[in-house]
């Protein structure tokens, strides 16, 4: 279960966007990283118009495709340490 205890053992540095980079390109996530800050950016803009927390609003797009990235290897690791 190498990606889950990686996953636990990640010490974030509160910079949400050095840590997205990191983190994601660790995993060879190029591609998803760029997307996440182009999404966080998008954010920002969306929560301005609409006056609430951008900031928020940019944690959310950072971390929106995080999940989804890694939930399969994630369920993979785990049925082969069934077996």
């Amino acid at each position: 279960m190498m990606l889950y205890t990686d996953i636990y053992s990640f010490t974030p540095t509160g910079k949400i966007e050095n840590d997205i980079k990191a983190f994601l390109l660790k995993y060879n996530k190029e591609l998803t990283y760029k997307h996440s800050i182009r999404v966080a950016k998008e954010a920002r803009k969306i929560a301005s118009t609409y006056h609430v927390n951008e900031e928020k609003a940019a944690i959310a797009g950072y971390l929106h495709e995080l999940v989804q990235s890694f939930q399969m290897k994630i369920g993979l690791q785990l049925l082969n340490n069934l077996e």
